[in-house]
């Protein structure tokens, strides 16, 4: 079955309209899908940072927390002793107690004088 001219021309024709179709397509098209791979790979860097800085924000968090139990503890403690002091009999018992106080006052003055981020270095 051979077609004739008129047929392969017309053939020929329809293939170029729909070619035209799908070069008119890719136009409207155009760097879209770049531009959305590029939003995606800006998205999953966006999420990686902020999972950074959320395990950063834990870390603080904890450290902080620890600080303040240090804190609390010193505290205890420095109430105690002052407690010690003001129950003593005598001279010697006052003396050695207040050097366990002045002691543990001072190493209290130092915890709250030493930041935790200059601990860490």
């Amino acid at each position: 079955m051979e077609q004739s001219i008129e047929q392969k021309l017309r053939a020929l024709y329809n293939l170029q309209q729909i070619d035209s179709q799908i070069d008119h397509l890719r136009v409207l098209r155009g760097e879209l899908p770049q531009e959305v791979k590029n939003l995606e790979d800006e998205i999953a860097g966006m999420e990686t940072r902020m999972e950074k800085f959320n395990e950063t924000l834990s870390g603080l968090k904890r450290l902080i927390s620890d600080w303040q139990a240090k804190l609390n503890d010193a505290n205890t403690l420095k109430t105690r002793y002052e407690q010690q002091i003001m129950g003593v009999k005598n001279s010697r018992e006052y003396d050695a107690s207040a050097r366990r106080s002045n002691c543990r006052v001072w190493i209290l003055k130092l915890l709250t004088s030493v930041s935790p981020s200059r601990m860490r270095r």
